[in-house]
């Protein structure tokens, strides 16, 4: 994702960040609505990764330590805090630019 946001960047001249928060876990996904339908993802993974995103201003591709721990060796991250998730504390981590 990060790769496109900068070829986009670069063959437009626009200035698009990413922010994203990933998590791992058991979601659950299906069609909802009405008059209008929409496919969703729902579950506590897709709450976490949302407040992991939120939890940071800097843009940024940003994991759970679950997520950390399973591709630590196969990307860069930097420690980028700490955030309370239902009366427990996530460490977060940040892909390293250029990972």
């Amino acid at each position: 994702m990060q790769h496109i946001v900068e070829r986009f960047n670069a063959e437009s001249g626009h200035k698009l960040r990413l922010r994203v928060g990933i998590d791992t876990g058991t979601v659950g996904s299906g069609l909802i609505g009405g008059s209008s339908i929409d496919y969703d993802v729902w579950g506590a993974a897709v709450n976490l990764a949302y407040q992991v995103r939120s939890g940071f201003s800097q843009p940024g591709i940003y994991v759970t330590s679950r997520v950390y721990d399973v591709v630590r060796d196969l990307h860069d991250f930097i420690a980028a805090g700490v955030i309370s998730h239902d009366g427990t504390d996530e460490q977060t981590y940040r892909l390293a630019e250029g990972s």
